[in-house]
């Protein structure tokens, strides 16, 4: 029981850090409303979601590595 709390610590750690990095990038493109991990999509080794900004615009990101891929998603 006590391996899987860890666990658990260990993977909510390292996504508040995703998160951080991700919104530092994103910074710069405005006022951000909303950001996401789409946790179905996500893997161990590449996290997925999406940036909404205050005037509606919306990308979709890849996390891997430490690197950001993103697209903005057309409506």
């Amino acid at each position: 029981m006590t391996g899987a709390v860890v666990k658990k610590q260990l993977d909510d750690k390292r996504r508040q850090q995703i998160l951080t990095e991700v919104r530092t990038f994103f910074d710069s493109f405005g006022t951000i409303e909303v950001l996401y991990i789409n946790g179905f999509e996500s893997t161990n080794t590449c996290v997925k979601g999406g940036v909404v900004f205050d005037d509606d615009v919306t990308f979709l990101f890849e996390y891997r590595d430490g690197e950001i891929d993103y697209r903005e998603e057309k409506r």
